[in-house]
């Protein structure tokens, strides 16, 4: 488990060896951990998945001799909250975990998870990333709608934020209507970059509807009001 885990968060199974990390793309992370690149690791995402719920197994075994109540241990399994946040997010399609592999299925007929659609794909891993981050830590996302449709982007960020509501949410994206969706989340526009600084704004509360004000401040053209 320690070893799956190094890798997604350090980009190295043993963090002792090396003082800096290269990650999968262009850029690279140090020692403290934060991870900055665009990840593409779904096989060690799922490997340390399932390396976390043998863990979990193993403790739950332990555990229930002498403890009554193993329906809340259960309940604490990562497999058992993937399943549930699946369902949240596709509530026709079931999945499940077996032999180290992942199944998914629709009106009782099941197919193998290299078969998933981009949409089930990326779901599943974002899921399974944001369950494997450590506590009260920053999960910063580069373009939340990736592959999903706009129900399914707004309904899945939604039930994370929940799961993981001791962690800070930061998203960098586009999308004003999936801005508008998060009321309560503070909005910062990105004004410009001129090669060397990010020049940014904090958005204030206005009398014009969010969506139509996000939308003028994205927009880099005159605009005339009449």
């Amino acid at each position: 488990m320690e070893l799956s885990s190094n890798k997604i968060l350090y980009g190295a199974e043993n963090i002792n060896e090396i003082s800096i990390f290269k990650y999968s793309n262009h850029k690279a992370g140090t020692k403290t951990g934060k991870t900055t690149t665009e990840r593409k690791d779904i096989d060690e995402v799922l490997s340390a998945i399932f390396a976390k719920r043998t863990m979990q197994l193993e403790k739950f075994d332990e555990r229930s001799k002498i403890v009554l109540n193993q329906t809340l241990q259960r309940e604490n399994n990562i497999v058992y909250k993937i399943q549930y946040l699946w369902n949240l997010i596709f509530p026709h399609r079931n999945i499940s975990f077996k032999d180290r592999k992942i199944f998914a299925s629709i009106n009782n007929s099941e197919y193998n998870g290299v078969c998933m659609s981009d949409g089930e794909r990326v779901a599943l891993y974002l899921i399974s990333q944001v369950l494997l981050v450590p506590t009260k830590r920053t999960i910063i996302i580069d373009e939340p709608e990736i592959h999903l449709h706009r129900s399914i982007m707004n309904r899945l960020w939604t039930e994370l934020e929940k799961e993981r509501s001791d962690c800070l949410f930061i998203y960098i994206n586009h999308d004003t209507q999936f801005a508008t969706n998060h009321k309560q989340a503070e909005k910062i526009w990105t004004k410009n970059y001129d090669g060397t600084n990010w020049y940014w704004k904090k958005i204030e509360k206005s009398d014009l509807p969010e969506q139509l004000l996000l939308d003028i401040l994205g927009n880099r053209k005159k605009v005339l009001f009449v």
